[in-house]
């Protein structure tokens, strides 16, 4: 359990702790272990509709060829 300070208010808080004491700011305000996994879900996901989104343009692009 270690002490960081809220990016909010600037008090110690714990990185267990459900808000912080002084302004009751959410861990996702004070936590950067926090932020960070909300990061890299966003990346993934990004990456994943990128992905889909050119195997979709893929796929149709071969259907065109098959009537051209």
């Amino acid at each position: 359990m270690a002490l960081i300070n809220c990016a909010e208010c600037g008090n110690q808080v714990s990185t267990s702790a459900p808000a912080c004491p002084g302004c009751n700011a959410t861990p996702e305000v004070f936590n950067p272990e926090s932020l960070r996994r909300k990061v890299i879900r966003i990346g993934v996901g990004l990456t994943l509709i990128v992905v889909a989104v050119l195997w979709a343009y893929n796929s149709l692009s071969e259907f065109k060829e098959m009537f051209s």
